[in-house]
């Protein structure tokens, strides 16, 4: 199995395919916004003898002077399909270029 950190550099590879979107592995030090980074949320139980289940979230911040300016901005990523959608990056590379059996997009909240 691959290492957590092996599996947030994949994740962060593929962020990195967003154009004009800043990428990190794991919380920034500092924010430049459009930014994307990937933390892990919680570590579920073994599902099978040679599997295991992670769940990731991907936290992203945009910038806006307003609530709503913001929101349009951050609507550009969260959309499933484009070139700033986050689905769509992730989904061109569901095996993390064989680090991970497979991604399971799950959605977003916010």
């Amino acid at each position: 199995m691959a290492t957590l950190k092996a599996i947030r550099e994949g994740l962060q590879k593929r962020l990195e395919t967003i154009p004009g979107l800043h990428a990190e592995a794991q919380v920034p030090d500092s924010i430049l916004a459009p930014m994307a980074w990937v933390q892990p949320e919680e570590d579920n139980d073994l599902t099978f003898a040679t599997s295991h289940t992670m769940r990731l979230s991907i936290i992203v911040v945009v910038q806006g002077t307003t609530y709503k300016t913001g929101q349009d901005n951050l609507d550009e990523y969260l959309i499933p399909s484009g070139t700033k959608s986050i689905q769509a990056a992730i989904e061109g590379d569901l095996d993390l270029n064989s680090t991970v059996d497979t991604i399971i997009w799950h959605g977003w909240r916010q």
